[in-house]
């Protein structure tokens, strides 16, 4: 299959975000984020800023999200900025992406 430069790209990749629980253990919850596909000098520039500005700024969309009755949360950068204050979600969202990238290069 040849390369083909594509332009505003998004990809659909797991993310799996560990929460603490009582007694030193953690539970696994796992969603889907759509992550913007940026260039090398703005992924670059961005994880430099720590990853709540890299979630910030990737993140396009989600699915497997839910409130806590069970419904489906729309995705919205109100609710992506408000999710972006849990330090778990922040950190496994941009370990996510940026495994995204490295994963890429082994495989090559």
């Amino acid at each position: 299959m040849p390369l083909i430069k594509k332009s505003n790209k998004v990809i659909k990749w797991p993310v799996t975000v560990r929460i603490p629980q009582d007694g030193g253990s953690f539970e696994e919850e796992t969603y889907t984020a759509h992550f913007n596909y940026l260039g090398y000098e703005e992924v670059s520039e961005i994880s430099h800023k720590g990853d709540k500005e890299l979630s910030l700024k990737t993140v396009v969309g989600w699915d497997d999200m839910n409130d806590i009755e069970g419904n489906e949360l729309p995705f919205s950068k109100k609710e992506l900025a408000s999710w972006c204050e849990d330090i778990h979600f922040v950190k496994a969202t941009a370990k996510a992406y940026v495994a995204m990238y490295e994963l890429a290069e082994e495989k090559n």
